[in-house]
Formats: C-alpha cells, structure tokens, sequence
C-alpha cells in the first residue's frame, strides 16, 4: 500500500486575514531558528494547517530581496510540510503558523531549508509536550 506524499502550499491552506494574523501574533506562541521566528496557534481539528511568511521592512529595505526571503520561505515549507501534517493528523490538531524572515542577508535556499526543518521539529516537539 503505497501512500503519495503531495508538496503542496494551495491557497486555502494559506493564512491572509489581517484578523488572523493579528490574532496569532498576540495569542499565539513564538520560536525562534535563525534566519526565521515562528508564531504559532494550536486548536484541536482535523490536521488542518493555515500558514503564511513574511519578510521585515527594516531588516531588508529592498522590495525584491522581501520577495526573495518569502519565496524561499514558501518553498522549503511547501517541501517540509508533510512532516508536520501526519504529527498533526496524529494528535487530531489543527495549526496557524507564521513565518518572519529576520535577518538582513537573502541566504541560500539549503540555509532556508534547514532552519525550516529545524523549526518545524522543534514546533512537532513543542506540540508533543503540550499534548
């Protein structure tokens, strides 16, 4: 019984409203893996993720170098997500998840990565221990 892992970052997984966001900056949790902070919001559901990026102003004054930061942002979480859905999926919770690019070089994409799944490992535990 072969499953198919899908690399996916569709529209309605991903977290636009202001009052969302808003919401998950004052209530939710932060981590922090550098180049990336992380505010992060559990609720019990059904492995549901809504996750959105951003990149400072003030750390990257350039408009395509903010547009860089979240494009690789987007990718190494579109690559790294299916890890965090079965953790999800197997304790029936759902998460909002935002992504702050903070610092003021554009890295390569393999230093994106692995901060993404450093972060995302430390979220996985952080979820446990809550549990």
């Amino acid at each position: 019984m072969n499953t198919i892992v899908r690399y996916t970052y569709r529209k309605h997984e991903k977290l636009k409203s202001r009052k969302q966001i808003g919401a998950l900056f004052l209530q939710g949790k932060k981590l922090h893996q550098f180049p990336l902070k992380t505010w992060f919001r559990i609720s019990e559901g059904s492995g549901a993720i809504l996750a959105g990026v951003g990149a400072s102003k003030k750390s990257l004054r350039l408009a395509h170098q903010r547009n860089r930061a979240k494009r690789l942002i987007r990718e190494a979480f579109r690559l790294s997500k299916p890890a965090l859905q079965q953790s999800l999926l197997s304790m029936n919770k759902d998460l909002e998840i935002f992504w702050l690019y903070n610092t003021a070089d554009v890295l390569k994409f393999d230093d994106v990565l692995a901060a993404m799944e450093k972060s995302i490992s430390k979220l996985i535990v952080t979820i446990r221990e809550n549990n």
